[in-house]
């Protein structure tokens, strides 16, 4: 009887290690559960970069995300388009300079100048650009300062000539250079959209020297600040340099 007695204990024993042993493993594996469900609540949603903040870097995706949303929009947005009807009478100069003071460009010698991003860097002559197939719009030009002006411009599409130059259209800008001393950079969306032309005429004359003369960026989609003037040279970058306007502190995008 003491023998049986004593086998019944050490089974006893042996049960009662082995359910301590289960409850262990299953408190251990709940642990580890909750542990790594804590880590995935923490986690960020995409990698923060090294030394930045992980809410700081969210903040930033998250600004840069719907700046490219706006890009595209704007991209596929199409500036009115009015009748001879509504063209301005006058057209008003407007600059930060007076009519005196603006560029006198001889069209013999002048040649737009192509750098950057670009497979052929041929310089273009006057002649050469107006043998481009010509694209005419009727729209408005919107001034920072609170006056508009409906005006008839022809040209070639910029879209077309960086295409023919073989420019990368996957840089971010263009940057241009003008004779009086502005410069601009327009994002490639905008250089790529349909209603931005390289502007020769305007009213279907010689542009005249109070609106450009050789030739001017026409960007409907942007304030009339952003639209260069006597044009002497382009350069597709991935550099934003900013401009004339911009770098005093106007917004760089401007977009309408």
């Amino acid at each position: 009887m003491g023998t049986g007695f004593r086998a019944r204990s050490r089974a006893k024993e042996k049960c009662h290690e082995r359910t301590q042993q289960n409850s262990r493993r299953r408190s251990q594996a709940r642990h580890q559960g909750r542990r790594q469900a804590d880590a995935r609540s923490r986690a960020p949603p995409f990698p923060a970069r090294r030394g930045q903040p992980r809410r700081a870097h969210h903040a930033h995706r998250l600004q840069c995300y719907r700046q490219r949303q706006h890009r595209e929009r704007a991209q596929n947005k199409l500036a009115p388009t009015y009748t001879e009807a509504d063209i301005t009478r006058p057209f008003p100069f407007n600059a930060y300079y007076s009519l005196n003071e603006a560029p006198r460009i001889d069209p013999t010698t002048w040649k737009l100048e192509l750098a950057g991003r670009v497979e052929n860097k041929k310089p273009w002559t006057l002649a050469e650009l107006h043998a481009l197939p010509e694209v005419s719009q009727i729209t408005r030009h919107v001034c920072v300062e609170g006056w508009s002006a409906i005006g008839s411009w022809q040209g070639a599409r910029l879209s077309d000539f960086l295409q023919r130059i073989g420019a990368d259209t996957k840089a971010k800008y263009i940057f241009v250079k003008c004779a009086e001393g502005y410069t601009n950079t327009i994002d490639m969306e905008t250089a790529l959209h349909p209603q931005t032309q390289m502007s020769f005429k305007f009213d279907n004359k010689i542009l005249p020297r109070a609106y450009g003369f050789p030739m001017k960026i026409r960007m409907p989609t942007k304030l009339g600040f952003k639209q260069p003037k006597y044009v002497v040279a382009m350069e597709v970058t991935n550099v934003n340099r900013g401009g004339y306007w911009s770098n005093q502190g106007y917004n760089w995008f401007s977009g309408l």
